[in-house]
């Protein structure tokens, strides 16, 4: 009651309303109310902006539903300028937290998490509520919601951005700077906030979309918009060696093994066409030339262990 209560407050005072619609809204509610209600409303609000803010709110809801861990501001920064064409983190005429709280309504919040890996707190985005998540899951099917989730769809989105990332925008050569030298995690983090998570979950994400129950019900009529771009993003990955060389490298700075498991898996099944791409000569030898590389990693940790 008290969540509804804070939503309701916050979705009245936006600057989108008159006064004489914040009282119609006030005598429109039946109590009581649920939560997906408000969040329809909400939602409902988000889609009355303008397009890039409607585009931006949709990315913010995505990551923050389908990501495979909490994202810092810092990397939900990058994230959204890889997923929102025209969007930019580092425009001064706004606050970026300021600005994602207030895209999304109500809907998101910042909050503090200790980060097991440096032992210090860093900040968050999340949504306001679990049930927030589980209403957006629920919207999958219904093209005319502000995020309109596709289970499979989404996940291959967040590789593609993964993707593009380690190929475009970290360094395609020794991470140290020279061959044989050490490189350390935190000062990969602090000059490449979105590496940790590109490097260590792309596979994830792609594997995740692989075995998920949607991808099977999938015909040819119903591919994923991004599928062909995520297919172009691959491509482009794994013809630059030294981008390869780098994201290998970099698993082990962040000490975690390449995850050749899930690479090999998704591989194994796009090749098959048992996903959502269209079938063609050029996406399966995408997926089998993956499907090598996972192959080759598997070996790899072999020699090297853990």
């Amino acid at each position: 009651m008290f969540l509804w209560a804070r939503m309701m407050i916050e979705y009245l005072c936006s600057p989108a309303w008159t006064r004489k619609q914040r009282v119609s809204t006030i005598q429109s509610v039946i109590y009581p109310e649920g939560l997906d209600s408000m969040y329809t409303r909400i939602t409902q609000l988000i889609c009355k902006g303008y397009p890039l803010e409607r585009k931006l709110a949709s990315a913010i809801v995505t990551w923050l539903v389908f990501s495979l861990r909490p994202l810092t501001v810092q990397e939900m920064a990058i994230a959204l300028k890889l997923s929102v064409p025209g969007f930019d983190e580092d425009d001064e005429s706004n606050d970026f937290e300021h600005r994602v709280t207030t895209t999304c309504a109500s809907l998101v919040e910042i909050a503090p998490i200790e980060d097991s890996r440096y032992d210090t707190q860093v900040n968050i985005f999340r949504l306001i509520h679990l049930s927030a998540k589980e209403y957006f899951l629920r919207q999958k099917e219904n093209r005319d919601n502000l995020v309109p989730l596709d289970f499979a769809g989404s996940h291959l989105s967040i590789a593609m951005a993964c993707v593009r990332y380690l190929t475009y925008h970290v360094p395609a050569q020794p991470l140290g700077g020279t061959l044989g030298a050490r490189s350390n995690p935190k000062d990969l983090d602090k000059h490449f906030p979105l590496y940790h998570y590109a490097a260590l979950q792309w596979t994830r994400h792609l594997e995740t979309a692989a075995t998920s129950p949607y991808s099977s019900q999938r015909d040819g009529s119903n591919v994923p918009e991004d599928s062909v771009a995520l297919l172009d993003a691959l491509r482009q990955f794994l013809h630059q060696k030294f981008a390869l060389m780098s994201w290998i490298e970099a698993c082990y700075v962040f000490q975690s093994v390449p995850s050749f498991g899930s690479l090999t898996n998704s591989s194994a099944l796009m090749t098959k066409g048992l996903i959502p791409f269209e079938t063609s000569e050029y996406s399966r030898e995408i997926f089998e030339n993956c499907l090598k590389l996972g192959q080759y990693l598997e070996n790899l940790g072999v020699e090297w262990g853990e």
